[in-house]
């Protein structure tokens, strides 16, 4: 007992983690064109699709140019495998995400303004119906044409093909397209739910309120009334989920059972989803004047403010963090990205 004892005392502590900020910078990259939809990355590089018809492809560690392809008006979405544009007029296009050459383009007939959802194997587009389509060759796998208009980013998680319709939560068996359950909350679905990969699904609505949900039957675990829409999708981190509201208010409740773990004012409406930071969360926030953005830090376990950034012009979508960066568009066609600190160990909760 007493050996193990002194092991124990003498085993060395693990690192601090490194602070969140000041977030320092590792490049800019100046466009020709405004920047037009959100952001996306696919190995190694961060893809941007500009106002004069083009997708360019920037290395994600110094922001040279890798390459570009003039390609329709649309959204980009990415994985690792496949660079996806969608066009409003459901017409699904497909890049390789190393040189930018079209490998196929599907015209969908789903006609609407939401980005496709990039999975493993397929793509899922979603607005006026719904369709899946082989990420490989652009097959249709399945679809459903009309109906009600899909309100949010279409998600998989498991075997559900996860659709906001309205105030309608769809889940859709991914394989065949067939509705399985539906959940009708108390306002409109704008952001695709998460999972804590326990089956159970996380969202909010624009009727002040943030669920938890079965993802087997779509039953309601709980259920958090908030002051204003959530409109943004939430993170989960650990034994807790965090997200954020049009009341200037960052929450965690622990995932089980959906008590108040922290909450956290914000100076502002959010502009984006919380992002994880290892052990901490940031949330691009709207400034106190026009054309500015603040980044705030909260330590994830208690809610403790870290400190804010204000970014270095008007954020023309969100920022997106993937290789060790967080790459910002901004409106004055500059791509900005800040060097993220190392992943330290998870850190206990309090």
């Amino acid at each position: 007992m007493l050996f193990a004892f002194a092991i124990a005392c003498g085993r060395a502590a693990p690192p601090p983690a490194p602070p969140l900020f000041p977030l320092s910078n590792a490049w800019i990259a100046t466009l020709e064109s405004p920047i037009e939809g959100p952001l996306a990355a696919s190995g190694g590089r961060v893809l941007v699709h500009t106002r004069d018809g083009a997708v360019q492809a920037l290395s994600a560690v110094d922001g040279r140019p890798v390459w570009r392809m003039v390609s329709p008006p649309g959204l980009l979405a990415a994985s690792d495998a496949i660079v996806c544009l969608r066009s409003r007029d459901g017409t699904v296009t497909a890049l390789a995400p190393d040189t930018g050459q079209q490998r196929w383009s599907v015209p969908t007939g789903i006609v609407g303004e939401l980005p496709a959802a990039v999975q493993a194997d397929r793509v899922l587009v979603a607005g006026q119906g719904v369709a899946a389509l082989d990420a490989g060759s652009g097959h249709m796998l399945w679809s459903v044409a009309g109906g009600t208009a899909v309100t949010s980013p279409p998600a998989q998680i498991g075997s559900c093909v996860l659709l906001g319709e309205g105030e309608v939560l769809r889940c859709r068996e991914a394989g065949t397209g067939r509705s399985q359950w539906e959940y009708r909350a108390r306002g409109a679905i704008t952001s695709p739910p998460v999972s804590d990969g326990e089956e159970k699904i996380f969202l909010g609505t624009a009727g002040r309120e943030f669920l938890a949900l079965d993802l087997d039957d779509g039953d309601r675990d709980w259920r958090w009334k908030v002051g204003a829409d959530v409109r943004w999708p939430a993170v989960v981190w650990r034994s807790l989920v965090v997200f954020a509201t049009h009341e200037n208010v960052l929450y965690a409740l622990k995932r089980k059972g959906g008590n108040l773990a922290w909450r956290a004012g914000l100076p502002s409406r959010p502009f984006s989803a919380p992002l994880l930071v290892g052990n901490d969360v940031l949330v691009a926030c709207y400034g106190r004047r026009p054309e500015e953005n603040f980044l705030v830090g909260f330590d994830a376990r208690t809610g403790e403010r870290l400190g804010d950034l204000r970014t270095p012009g008007e954020l023309a979508a969100a920022p997106l963090g993937a290789a060790g960066r967080l790459f910002l568009p901004l409106r004055d066609r500059r791509v900005v990205a800040l060097l993220l600190p190392a992943a330290p160990p998870p850190a206990p909760l309090p």
